[in-house]
């Protein structure tokens, strides 16, 4: 039996294939003690150690730009997010000591990203003694509300000499609360020949701050600390950021449902991406409608963040229920939104009072692909966890901001801890994937309270001989795309450190190449797609990254995707900017009356007349109808599964020829749902499926 949609139907095939490694690529300017940068290749280079064993060199010859005088790609990447990098000059073949800044020591390398870091060399006074004492800068930066920045792991103070890049510090505020920045300046032999400036850095985009009259002809001396304090500035054009914070405020209640009123015992901490940033006592207000309110900092990119909050009860986090709106809320400044939480109940904790829970047993660790890196895709691979072969969860796969883990599982209290053989499975894009751990794992047996690291490896799989073969035989070459990008006056982009190609799978962002032409081969982009596996069934679309803000490009068809890319294929793909002064994702041309609503934007099979109509979105392929004939049941019906909109009517129609329909149900869509029915097919030896939506 066949069943066919008549809106679309997409097969897409696929295949098991490890994913293979990409390197991490480094690249920047080495200058001398004079503050020169060394054009020198033949007799300097630069070499890069991995706990000192040293693991790469490239000569240092300055590019025809002039922006950079060296560029090496760091391979096996999975291995160096563990081991300490260092740097040195080698001049004549004799080691010579950089100046290594923070950003440089704290760089962990992640496969496919390219990353900037400036040196100097260091002045050694030879006989092995110390070094001279540098010149420091310390101080406070403040925001456009005029409050101290608090925020190290999102924001940044970057330092620039002659407009090159020479560091950055986080912004954090200290113990006694007087400066939030300390910055040590390296190669100060010649500062009455360097211009200094600074910037702020938001979630990797500049920020311009106000730098005041002393700091303009600033000349440090070394060993001397001088005090600057800078104040964001409102950025001209467009309104520019506006001061006001982005408020949520609402009830949190406890177990027994009653708001709670106890702010000396009881708090809600928020979370950004797994992070507190904050904490609000837990206090009924006068009218009796809300117990916290909270203004929540930085949200210049709200839609990069995701947010979490949990209960805290004498000092311990207890879970809330979060609802679906809070899951995807994206804050907006100056605008209040209410959410209400109630209290979660954990097997074996409080009772109905609102009291402490029991702890949960917990798992953590790192998950490793064939190539040893630890797996970082939390939107296309998972940790399945068993428990006598019944799966019980799982989480995402993410690499936390230290390096050192990618999942976190807290196993159910519904699980009978003394008696359960555990098992774990990685899933990739759906498919279940064997993993092989250590012994301990083997014999774990888990206690309430109790958090325990286990880590595991992608297992090869063999042929039908031997199914624990542990040689995944060779890598499988890229799918490469190139080509070039014009911008609005059909010029060809060449501006690297500015302009970039940000490639994405299924809406999440996989990397980005910059922008830098190259007229003997007619190009000005190369990226190789990574994780084959399951790239072979995800739709790409490529957006330009101008000065870190995303813009709009488009070729002919207004989009670009491939539905299955070949590994080893080189395929070429030209886009030109298009206009889209609100970005949003769509050109203006299709947005004005008149325009192209007769395309399919988002190739979805949906004509963009019919998504507006239907309440859908023209721009995301994942928003439409997305029917699924999920599975034939023992009765002979069969499951079907198709999202809906609020307000809309859903009329279900089968057919054994595709002209004669007989109506299976009608339904009227209160909330925006995936909804899941049994329907019974008419005899035949093809089934067709309609939907009429209104």
């Amino acid at each position: 039996m066949k069943g066919i949609l008549l809106f679309w139907i997409t097969v897409l095939g696929a295949f098991a294939q490890g994913p293979v490694a990409v390197p991490a690529t480094i690249y920047g300017t080495v200058r001398n003690l004079e503050g020169a940068i060394i054009d020198n290749p033949y007799f300097e280079q630069i070499a890069i150690f991995a706990d000192g064993v040293e693991i790469a060199r490239a000569p240092l010859e300055l590019a025809p730009e002039g922006g950079e005088n060296y560029r090496l790609n760091l391979t096996n990447v999975g291995a160096l997010g563990t081991a300490t990098l260092s740097a040195k000059l080698i001049r004549d073949s004799q080691e010579v000591p950089l100046v290594e800044s923070a950003s440089w020591l704290a760089f962990e390398p992640v496969q496919g990203q390219l990353t900037r870091f400036d040196f100097v060399e260091k002045v050694d006074p030879g006989d092995g003694g110390p070094v001279t004492t540098p010149a420091t800068i310390f101080g406070v930066v403040r925001n456009l509300a005029g409050e101290i920045i608090d925020n190290p792991g999102v924001e940044q103070l970057a330092i620039f000499a002659d407009g090159s890049e020479i560091g950055r510090v986080p912004l954090e505020l200290d113990v006694e609360g007087d400066e939030n920045y300390r910055f040590e300046f390296p190669n100060v032999n010649v500062p009455d020949l360097t211009t200094y400036s600074v910037k702020l850095i938001r979630d990797g985009a500049e920020l311009p701050l106000t730098e005041l009259g002393s700091w303009l002809v600033y000349e440090p001396v070394r060993g001397e600390a001088e005090r600057f304090d800078f104040m964001e500035e409102e950025v001209p054009g467009g309104g520019g950021p506006v001061t006001t914070s982005a408020t949520i405020f609402g009830v949190v209640r406890n177990l027994a449902g009653e708001i709670i009123d106890n702010p000396g015992g009881e708090q809600i901490a928020i979370f950004a991406d797994g992070s507190e940033i904050g904490r609000v006592p837990l206090e009924l207000d006068a009218e009796g409608d809300e117990n916290y309110r909270f203004e929540l900092p930085n949200v210049i990119v709200p839609d990069l963040t995701t947010y979490s909050v949990k209960l805290i009860r004498n000092g311990e986090e207890v879970p809330l229920v979060e609802s679906g709106s809070w899951l995807v809320f994206e804050p907006v400044r100056g605008e209040e939104e209410r959410f209400d939480f109630v209290e979660q109940a954990v097997p074996g904790g409080g009772g109905s009072g609102g009291g402490p829970v029991a702890p949960q047993t917990t798992i953590y660790g790192l998950v490793r692909n064939l190539a040893g890196e630890a797996i970082d895709i939390p939107a296309f691979e998972q940790l399945a966890v068993f428990a006598d072969d019944a799966e019980i969860g799982r989480v995402p796969l993410e690499v936390n901001l230290a390096g050192d883990e990618n999942y976190r599982f807290n196993i159910p209290g519904t699980v009978d801890l003394d008696t359960a053989i555990f098992s774990v499975k990685l899933i990739r894009d759906g498919r279940e994937v064997s993993l092989s751990g250590s012994g301990a794992w083997l014999v774990f047996e888990p206690v309430v309270g109790q958090l325990m690291r286990f880590d595991f490896m992608e297992e090869a799989s063999g042929g039908d001989e031997d199914p624990l073969v542990s040689n995944p035989g060779p890598e499988a070459p890229y799918t490469t795309i190139y080509g070039i990008i014009r911008n609005l006056a059909g010029e060809i982009i060449d501006n690297p450190l500015h302009e970039q190609l940000a490639i994405f799978a299924n809406g999440v962002e996989i990397g980005r190449a910059p922008l830098q032409y190259d007229p003997e081969v007619s190009e000005n982009f190369r990226f190789q797609i990574p994780n084959f596996s399951v790239a072979s069934r995800a739709t790409h679309t490529v957006k330009l990254v101008r000065d870190g803000q995303l813009v709009s490009i488009f070729d002919s068809f207004y989009g670009f995707r491939i539905s299955r890319p070949i590994q080893g294929e080189l395929r070429r793909l030209d886009f030109t900017e298009m206009a889209d002064l609100n970005l949003n994702g769509v050109p203006d041309e299709v947005e004005i009356e008149g325009g192209s609503l007769n395309g399919d934007f988002d190739f979805d099979g949906l004509k963009d007349f019919q998504e507006a109509a239907i309440g859908t979105d023209p721009r995301d392929p994942e928003s439409g109808l997305n029917f699924k004939v999920v599975g034939e049941l023992p009765n002979g019906d069969v499951e079907i599964a198709y999202d809906v909109v609020s307000g809309h009517t859903y009329t279900l129609e089968v057919s054994n020829d595709a002209y004669d329909w007989a109506e299976v149900s009608s339904f009227t869509a209160t909330a925006a749902a995936r909804r899941t029915m049994t329907a019974t097919p008419i005899p035949g030896d093809s089934v067709f499926w309609r939907i009429g939506v209104r």
